[in-house]
């Protein structure tokens, strides 16, 4: 394989490369175990109902620390 020098680009556009490469991949092209994939798949089918769980990092800080008086 032939290398290919990125140090011209900058930060930016090294990192906006590397989202550009990861986005063209698909599932088949990265692989995985068996058991992550079922448990990937788990999560993503029980997100929508977690999510309206959730709580914001605020809300939590918020309930965690006394008010400041």
């Amino acid at each position: 394989m032939a290398t290919v020098e990125f140090r011209h680009l900058s930060t930016q556009e090294r990192l906006d490369l590397i989202g550009e490469i990861w986005e063209s991949l698909g599932d088949s092209d990265v692989p995985a175990p068996v058991d992550l994939r079922a448990e990937l798949d788990r999560r993503n089918i029980a997100f929508p109902d977690e999510r309206k769980r959730a709580v914001s990092r605020l809300e939590v800080r918020a309930k965690t620390r006394p008010a400041r008086g």
